[in-house]
């Protein structure tokens, strides 16, 4: 059963100035749960599953079910309505007030934040799955539950149509599609699975053009998941500002290059694997980089 960890380190690497407040952390136990605990979490996720199609976000449901237990909430007020032709008087204000302060501290962790999920956009998860493919780190990093759960989030954000959105709301766009399908299929899923939901996938893409026809973030990721030792896109220090130009793009670009950060790590980190694994001497990769060689080694 998943609990999430608050404020907690766990890891001789971390490193912190504030006691780790605010850090939230989904940890999965085995023996954690009693058997009435688990299947009331089954019937969470199949409710959720059922609808799916009309309610797309989960609620921090399962952080609520778990926070219900741990500061348990005494609703001792009077039930508050007001009819359309009735003033609201200021017992009924303070006493939803009061309601609604009562079920905020319900939620409030034991470090004083509110925790909550941030799971919109699905673009961030097949960019993480691809550089730990890449890396060679994807079991190491996640431990089976977390592929599993991962697997899950995936197939209950996939559309009616079979294709994926740019977030969880939006319709089905190549871009999405392409990476959510290539990111099952690193985490284990074969062209057949789920249900029939992997053919759905696939038959989104190809009718529309096939994921060629994706944008050029796209084709960045999937060069590197479907090409390991393929072409490189973005080297390192490309994206550095150039301190002389103060009207340079790049100074103001923060978004975009907090995101190419990203790629640019993984680049790097492939330099040093094409040395450990023969494809040239790690010395000679660091030169030709220096240089602005962004091309591979000779195989």
């Amino acid at each position: 059963m998943w609990r999430l960890k608050i404020a907690e380190g766990g890891s001789p690497w971390l490193r912190t100035t504030n006691n780790h407040a605010g850090r939230q952390v989904w940890e999965f136990d085995p023996s954690l749960g009693t058997p009435e605990e688990i299947e009331e979490v089954e019937r969470a996720r199949e409710a959720f599953r059922e609808s799916r199609f009309e309610k797309k976000n989960s609620a921090d449901l399962l952080m609520r079910m778990q926070f219900a237990k741990e500061n348990p909430l005494e609703m001792d007020y009077p039930i508050i309505r007001i009819e359309d032709d009735e003033d609201v008087t200021e017992e009924a204000l303070v006493t939803s007030l009061r309601k609604a302060i009562s079920i905020f501290s319900t939620h409030q962790a034991h470090d004083g934040h509110w925790p909550g999920e941030f799971a919109g956009p699905m673009f961030f998860l097949p960019g993480l799955i691809i550089t730990l493919h890449v890396t060679g780190t994807l079991n190491t990093v996640l431990t089976p539950e977390h592929q599993k759960e991962i697997r899950r989030y995936l197939y209950n954000h996939q559309n009616r149509d079979g294709g994926w959105g740019f977030h969880i709301e939006g319709r089905s766009t190549m871009f999405g599609s392409a990476l959510c399908y290539v990111t099952l299929r690193l985490l284990g899923q074969g062209p057949d699975d789920g249900d029939g939901a992997m053919e759905k996938g696939r038959e989104w893409i190809l009718d529309h053009g096939s994921a060629t026809c994706t944008t050029s973030w796209g084709k960045i990721w999937l060069s590197k998941a479907l090409h390991d030792d393929g072409e490189w896109q973005v080297k390192p220090k490309d994206d550095l500002p150039s301190r002389g130009i103060p009207a340079e793009k790049n100074r103001s670009e923060t978004e975009r290059r907090r995101r190419a950060r990203k790629r640019e790590g993984r680049e790097g980190k492939r330099l040093v694997r094409w040395g450990r694994e023969g494809f040239g001497e790690k010395s000679e990769a660091k030169q030709r980089l220096e240089e602005g060689d962004a091309s591979p080694p000779a195989h």
